[in-house]
């Protein structure tokens, strides 16, 4: 399923559709941060269980089915926060193009710590990236996962705390204005932003992991279809019995 087609299934079976704008978008923003943190529970038990160690980067069906909805949230919240439809993976690789032609003291940081031929790798792909009709989520994961500046268990250590930090960046907005006020440390970056920096740090667990994004779509559309299918009864546990 292409990201289009994804836009659409995310559109159809989203149940808030009919409610206030407001109260859908607030469904949608809890909703995503919940399902970072059942994630980030996820990759954790990964990394603490008795084979950590060794199975670090293995994804198991939890993992999977989080990164899924993960996704899920976050394209539902782009349809609901933005009046006109946006692509926030085309967002995100154009904001990475920005940043790395930029001349600014934290671009030359992002420079000294990349690889200069992924730079220019990455450079060079995003002019033919795909657009949004042809886009796959593995299109967008490979080509993204070229700006990665750390490695290994290193960056999914990273990426837990990064989407950590997103998730209270997107609470930002439901803080009264005292709280605004006093806590200063988080930042004020739009929804657009803080989207396409999820998708990023989604991608670079998968690609640690080895795992195709569209795998976890995929699987996201069967577990969401199936629920969104009221005729379809609920599996029996000892049906195989």
């Amino acid at each position: 399923m292409n990201v289009a087609e994804y836009g659409d299934f995310v559109r159809r079976t989203d149940q808030t559709t009919g409610r206030p704008l407001d109260a859908r978008r607030s469904i949608a923003l809890y909703g995503l941060v919940g399902e970072i943190g059942s994630l980030i529970a996820a990759v954790k038990k990964q990394l603490l269980g008795e084979a950590g160690a060794e199975s670090w980067d293995q994804p198991n069906e939890e993992i999977v089915e989080e990164i899924g909805d993960v996704i899920w949230y976050a394209v539902a919240l782009s349809q609901i926060a933005n009046p006109k439809p946006i692509n926030i993976l085309t967002n995100d690789i154009a904001l990475l193009k920005a940043e790395l032609g930029a001349s600014s003291e934290r671009a030359k940081k992002i420079h000294a710590a990349l690889d200069a031929q992924r730079k220019d790798e990455f450079l060079k792909a995003a002019e033919d990236f795909p657009n949004t009709k042809e886009m796959t989520f593995d299109h967008y994961q490979k080509l993204a996962f070229l700006t990665a500046r750390t490695e290994g268990r290193d960056l999914l250590e990273v990426c837990l705390a990064v989407l950590a930090q997103l998730g209270a960046e997107l609470l930002r907005e439901k803080l009264p204005e005292i709280e605004l006020e006093l806590n200063k440390n988080v930042a004020d970056r739009h929804v657009n932003v803080l989207l396409g920096e999820i998708a990023w740090h989604l991608s670079a667990v998968a690609s640690l992991m080895r795992l195709s994004l569209n795998t976890a779509v995929d699987k996201n559309v069967e577990k969401v279809s199936f629920r969104s299918n009221r005729q379809s009864p609920t599996k029996l546990h000892d049906e195989d019995r």
